[in-house]
């Protein structure tokens, strides 16, 4: 079998629909919080077996806890002087005019994988992850490698004390290199003050030629 068959058949395989239900966690807490855990905990448990782990951890954490109190701990965690956002757009380009660029070219990719973000805006986290089974396996690949590992990196960064949701981050971050391990795809770097218009070139297939810079390879064609 040919490599590029190889890479084809390792796409049937990536449904990445565990994304959807790892969403729920990450989501301002409702009474479910607890379901939705135990929930992922059991379809990370054959392939994750490490992160299920992780996510029994949290779900003893937060079973003492009043539906307040949790919602408390999330505001305080992502809203209200917040240790870090959820916004992966913000994460990277801050208050840069990039970031609108960005928000712009998710809302698009969200359009047109018909993923309903609510009220949040189209590069909250759930609503990244819940896009990533709808659209194509090859742009959830290039999203997840691209720009959800390197976010997920700043968002840990942020973090200078014990917290429940930082350990679900970290779940998540090993979940998505797991994933990608064999990826081709090049992670963002953060440039505070680069001004090379990186944006610019946006053809509406992807997000963006140079935004994800691909590795040199000789197994794709573009």
């Amino acid at each position: 079998m040919g490599l590029k068959k190889c890479q084809q058949e390792d796409y049937k395989m990536k449904d990445f629909k565990h994304y959807t239900i790892l969403a729920d966690l990450f989501r301002y807490p409702s009474e479910r919080l607890i379901d939705d855990a135990l929930l992922a905990a059991s379809v990370l448990s054959v392939d994750y077996p490490n992160e299920t782990e992780i996510i029994k951890g949290f779900i003893t954490n937060f079973s003492s806890l009043t539906l307040h109190q949790r919602q408390e701990y999330y505001i305080k965690t992502f809203d209200i002087q917040a240790v870090c956002f959820l916004d992966i757009g913000y994460v990277l380009f801050g208050e840069d005019y990039k970031r609108g660029d960005f928000l712009v070219q998710m809302k698009e990719e969200q359009r047109n994988a018909n993923n309903d973000c609510g009220v949040e805006l189209s590069d909250h986290l759930p609503n990244v992850l819940t896009l990533l089974p709808k659209t194509t396996p090859e742009f959830a690949e290039e999203l997840i490698s691209t720009i959800c590992i390197p976010a997920l990196d700043e968002m840990i960064d942020k973090f200078n004390m014990q917290n429940a949701y930082l350990e679900l981050l970290k779940m998540l971050q090993n979940v998505m290199k797991q994933d990608t391990k064999s990826s081709n795809y090049k992670p963002f770097i953060i440039k505070r003050e680069d001004d090379t218009g990186f944006l610019s070139n946006y053809k509406g297939c992807g997000i963006d030629q140079s935004l994800f810079e691909r590795k040199n390879t000789t197994t794709k064609q573009f």
